[in-house]
């Protein structure tokens, strides 16, 4: 007789809550120690964090075309510690860019000034260079 997917869902439902958890509660990520969901009332390291990043800035397309990036059209995926991992764009014109002002803008304000942050406050976009944060613990240890 065949399974019926939901019971077989249920039946191994168990096996997948050991896998890991999501939160998207990011209030206190800007303290220090981080004072969020997921290292106080989960006790839990995160996997990585979204920052938006609040400075504009040019970027040299095809050698020689500069094109003007709006502050919070870019962010920052950093770890646990702060340090960079990943830095994208959404797609112009997508429909379903977080908005601006009260998703973008607050994303920052609720990390700044703690170690999310420090990426898109120090990342160089002139050089592309990868991660800032490693870089600056290089330069503090010459």
């Amino acid at each position: 007789m065949p399974v019926n997917p939901k019971e077989e869902w249920e039946a191994n439902a168990g096996e997948r809550l050991h896998a890991g958890s999501w939160s998207t509660c990011t209030n206190g990520a800007g303290k220090s120690p981080p004072n969020d969901v997921a290292h106080v009332q989960f006790q839990s390291r995160i996997a990585f964090k979204l920052v938006w990043c609040p400075r504009g800035y040019q970027e040299a397309i095809a050698g020689s075309k500069l094109v003007k990036h709006e502050p919070y059209s870019t962010f920052f995926l950093v770890d646990d510690d702060g340090n960079f991992l990943k830095k994208g764009r959404p797609i112009a014109n997508d429909p379903n860019i977080p908005h601006l002002r009260f998703a973008r803008m607050g994303n920052y304000d609720i990390v700044k000034g703690g170690k999310y942050a420090k990426v898109a406050d120090t990342y160089d976009f002139e050089e592309d260079s990868g991660p800032p944060a490693r870089n600056l613990k290089e330069k503090e240890e010459l």
